[in-house]
């Protein structure tokens, strides 16, 4: 939080110039850096409401998402008038993600839980999927997936090329399908990313993020 002040008027002044540009702007965002990215784009947005990101990428971000003062649902719904589309990473095996929520006296952290981020597959939030990645392949504290698991870097790259949700959960999909729908045709607009059980979480790994919870819990 320390950081907001500095970063977000820096990242306001340079997605106002790209915009004024002409340029196609693409934002990828870990963790505190979506609150960064969101505050920035929500700034822009109340000023004056016009295209400024294609493709909004978070991965974990570590944003409140408590139900009666829901920030990461705030930022969301201010900015998604100058964004094309939003793609939410989220993670049931985030161990840095259960410790923030400890920190902040048990507040939800945006990029913890994919079931509740359901909440945002709503217009008001604009175009948005979210990506179950709680079978990742990265750290053992399951915050670094995205850039630590091909499976995740390959999802991105396709997002980025502007190919839907739908399309890279399909089959016949270029390169191989990245996702698979949680439910009958994807129509809640909750994917999960596809991992080989041999790239997921060993049993291990599996408990440690089991027993972190009640063992690190900080309220």
């Amino acid at each position: 939080h320390d950081a907001l002040p500095i970063s977000v008027p820096e990242l306001t002044q340079t997605l106002r110039a790209l915009a004024a540009a002409g340029l196609k702007t693409e934002i990828v965002a870990h963790s505190m850096g979506a609150r960064v990215t969101l505050t920035a784009l929500a700034a822009l947005c109340t000023r004056r409401p016009s295209a400024v990101a294609d493709q909004v990428l978070l991965a974990a971000p570590d944003v409140s998402a408590e139900h009666d003062n829901d920030d990461f649902g705030h930022l969301l719904a201010k900015s998604a008038p100058c964004v094309h589309h939003t793609t939410v990473y989220a993670s049931d095996n985030d161990l840095i993600l259960v410790t923030s929520e400890g920190v902040h006296g048990g507040i939800p952290r945006a990029g913890r839980v994919p079931e509740r981020d359901l909440q945002y597959a709503d217009p008001r939030y604009g175009a948005i999927d979210v990506v179950d990645a709680s079978d990742a392949p990265g750290d053992p504290f399951g915050h670094g997936y995205f850039t630590l698991s091909y499976e995740m870097m390959d999802d991105m790259m396709w997002t980025l090329a502007d190919l839907p949700a739908t399309a890279r959960a399909d089959a016949q999909a270029a390169g191989g399908p990245t996702l698979a729908c949680a439910s009958a045709g994807c129509a809640d607009h909750r994917y999960m990313l596809r991992v080989a059980a041999s790239r997921g979480p060993d049993a291990e790994l599996r408990l440690l993020r089991a027993l972190w919870p009640l063992i690190f819990r900080v309220q």
